[in-house]
């Protein structure tokens, strides 16, 4: 087993995808934290910008992390919030990567749950590793005062999801899309696993606000949960996935940054 977390180690031939919209603030703070787990051989950081407003910044951000290997993509219409489905699908689209793992561009890696999920994806062929997150704003936080969910990460082999069409798109507000992706991974036979040291902590809202999950989770609407949890055949074949946008400004594999875009 020891050889297997050698060659891990060595190689995590994985794409992080974080759907990003206007989290910059959150975002710059968070990276310090994590920017050594992102460094790591064989890691590329998929930042999906849904939006242009934060282009520069971003840009302007990344040049101080030379060591992580960054793709940036960027969707140039503006509009209100959206759920992040459409996101994530360009940029698992756009991934280079065998194993992909999703999580938020404000979520601290409380462990180190890019190993810990990378271990289990790489012992059991067919199947897809669910981490923790606990939710929290800037100020004291303990994991003993805060109930953790089965949310926030997951990683998969890219072509699992392939398999299954990806992420639906048709997902508008806030909620769903994290459960349906599972009931689709699950239904054709990809057993989920969860890892509960695996911990993100994801900072949401203002250091003064007090973020309440539950209520949100409470406001989903009927039809969106019910739709999360039965996939359908018509969405299980889905196949015209990750197209809402595509161009990229940043690769890392080209070495060119680009602050000139318009």
């Amino acid at each position: 087993m020891g050889k297997y977390f050698t060659d891990i180690l060595k190689d995590f031939n994985l794409s992080i995808i974080m759907p990003f919209y206007r989290k910059f603030d959150a975002f710059s703070r968070i990276l310090p934290l994590n920017a050594n787990l992102f460094s790591r051989n064989g890691i590329e950081v998929i930042i999906v910008l849904d939006e242009p407003s934060q282009k520069k910044q971003v840009l302007d951000l990344i040049k101080c992390y030379p060591l992580i290997n960054w793709i940036i993509i960027l969707n140039r219409n503006e509009h209100p919030w959206r759920n992040p489905s459409r996101a994530i699908n360009v940029g698992i689209k756009n991934a280079s990567k065998k194993y992909t793992m999703v999580c938020s561009p404000e979520s601290y890696f409380e462990t180190d749950a890019i190993f810990r999920l990378r271990v289990v994806v790489e012992f059991y062929e067919a199947s897809f590793a669910v981490g923790k997150v606990y939710f929290n704003t800037y100020g004291d936080f303990s994991l003993n005062s805060n109930m953790g969910l089965s949310y926030g990460s997951i990683m998969v082999k890219k072509s699992h999801l392939i398999n299954v069409g990806c992420y639906q798109e048709e997902f508008d507000n806030w909620g769903g899309e994290d459960d349906q992706i599972r009931h689709k991974l699950e239904f054709y036979g990809y057993k989920k696993i969860y890892v509960d040291d695996a911990i993100l902590i994801h900072f949401d809202g203002s250091p003064s606000e007090i973020v309440n999950r539950n209520q949100k989770s409470r406001e989903i609407p009927d039809y969106t949960y019910q739709y999360s949890q039965r996939p359908s055949s018509k969405n299980l074949e889905q196949r015209n996935w990750g197209k809402d946008f595509d161009e990229i400004i940043f690769d890392y594999r080209k070495k060119k940054l680009d602050l000139e875009i318009d």
